[in-house]
Parts: C-alpha cells; structure tokens; sequence
C-alpha cells in the first residue's frame, strides 16, 4: 500500500508518506495557522501535501483530524481544536485544492489503525487505542477490522463516564475519563486542589512535573495519578465487557508514562470486571510515537479507497 498521511492537529500539522505500512522519509511538521481560520488551514495542509507528492507521488491521501467526523462523507461536525469548524465538508475542499481523493478519519481512530497494522497491536484481531493528550480519544479494532459505528463516531472512550456525578465535561456529561486523565482534566484538577500545584497548573511543564513527582513518590502527586490510572482501568473495563478486548494500546504524550498509569489501570479494572476477563487483557504503549497519526491515516486512504 502506498499512500499520503496528514495528521491535523491545533499546534502541528504533520505530513509524511507512507508505504507497505511504514513512513517514508522524514515527517513534514509546521506549526498550525495561528487562528486556525479553515481556509487558511486548508491552504496550508495543500502546499504541504504537494510539496511531499511532488517528491513521492501517491494516487490517495488520509487526513486524520481531531473530533467528531464522518468518514463516509469526509465532513468535521465539529472539533475542539477547531471550534469555528461546524459541519464543514474538509475532504471535498482539501481535494479540490490537491486534484487527488481525500479519506478523513478521527485522529485516534487513525493512531489506533496504525498501531493495530504496524506498531503495538499487530497479531492481536481485538484491540482498543487510548490517546491519552489534552484529552483522551480513543479506537476500536474488532475481528481484525477499524470500526467506526454508523456514521464514524464510535469509540469516543474520553467520554466513557468513569466517577458519576463527577467533575463536569464539555460533552455535557459528568465524570467522564477526560476529566480524571487527560492535560485539561488534569490541569482543572490541580487548579482546585489548594496546594502548591494550583499557582502552576497552567503553566507549561506542569502535568510532566506532577508526573516526575509521582516516580518521585510525593504522596499528593502518587495519590493523583492512581486515582487517574484507576479510571483508565474502569473505562478498559467498560470497553472489555461490551466487546471482550485482548489489547489495549496506549498513545499520545502522557503515554510515555505508560508504567505509573497499566500498574494503576490494571487495579481499576479487575474493580469492575470479572478477574478471567481482566486477566486476558494486555495493556502496551504504543510504538509508532508521533508518527502514528500519519501512518494511521495513510492506512485508512488505502482500506477506504481500495
């Protein structure tokens, strides 16, 4: 398979090629338009886009995108990194400004896709992706095949309510995992908290920090990130008794602290499912890193345009 991969996000945009599975030379990365107005985005993805394919040409293109999308149509219902963006049909206009089909996808979806085909995830025909970033998304791998439910918003598991009557969400909802594992969910948390974490919990480095602080065993920080990893285990759990997974896979940036979070989830999740069922489930970092967005979305071009 061969294909052009384009990862959107509200910072960065990375664009890179990708083939038989893999990416091809070095990621393409700019800072996203400041204001993120969507023609200016669009234009902007273009020149990228044609810049790589004038250097490898491909007959598709995968643009993965954070949000609610649907895939069949290529349109953004709406999206937090884009919040001007409602009901805008990004495939078509993309496509009209490149001459070549464009497949969109939920960026999590497309990490777990490309973790499933070629990272973490390979061999196993049941799998869910967790993107653990400002929030948490997520994508589900079922009898080998990426599912996206009627209209592609399956597997939004940031919203799977972990602590009811908890913390409020901008999905309207309350207690939902993004609230108790996620930067924004935990930056709100450190902001209520009264102690010294509260005058920084804006500031850049502070989740890495209360990370840092948790290895170092600072009771107050430990005590958070169990409680965080615990959720991740009820929200593995809500998954396992509805699909019966085999893996879970672990991605985005507060990933990287994989360890502090599987020992805590694997808690949480034997407190709401049964111990067999728990026991079958493999929780994993991922292992394709920033690359996945790209990879995932340059497999999603190929599966959806073959």
């Amino acid at each position: 398979m061969d294909a052009l991969g384009i990862d959107l996000g509200g910072t960065r945009i990375k664009v890179g090629s990708v083939e038989q599975g893999s990416l091809v030379d070095e990621l393409l990365v700019e800072r996203t338009a400041k204001g993120r107005a969507l023609e200016e985005v669009l234009d902007q993805m273009a020149d990228l886009a044609l810049s790589r394919l004038r250097q490898r040409p491909s007959k598709r293109v995968g643009l993965a995108i954070p949000g609610l999308v649907e895939s069949g149509p290529g349109h953004v219902i709406t999206s937090p990194n884009f919040p001007t963006w409602k009901s805008v049909p990004v495939a078509r206009l993309l496509e009209e400004r490149i001459q070549l089909p464009v497949h969109l996808i939920n960026d999590a979806s497309a990490a777990t896709l490309a973790e499933a085909r070629s990272g973490a995830g390979r061999g196993w025909s049941n799998m869910a992706g967790f993107t653990l970033g400002t929030g948490v998304g997520g994508g589900l791998i079922l009898d080998g095949q990426l599912r996206l439910g009627r209209s592609g918003l399956a597997a939004e598991f940031g919203h799977l309510v972990v602590d009811p009557g908890g913390r409020a969400c901008g999905c309207g909802g309350r207690g939902c995992l993004e609230q108790s594992l996620g930067v924004d969910g935990l930056r709100a948390i450190l902001r209520e908290s009264g102690t010294r974490w509260a005058e920084i919990a804006d500031e850049r480095d502070t989740v890495r920090e209360l990370f840092q602080a948790a290895r170092d065993q600072d009771p107050w920080a430990s005590a958070l990130i169990e409680q965080a990893g615990r959720a991740l285990g009820y929200a593995i759990a809500s998954v396992g008794l509805v699909v019966d997974i085999e893996r879970v896979v672990l991605m985005g940036g507060l990933a990287k602290d994989h360890d502090l979070l599987t020992s805590c989830a694997r808690v949480g999740l034997r407190e709401r499912i049964y111990d067999e069922i728990a026991d079958r489930i493999s929780i994993v970092p991922g292992e394709l890193g920033d690359a996945a967005g790209v990879v995932g979305a340059g497999w999603w071009a190929h599966e959806a345009g073959s």
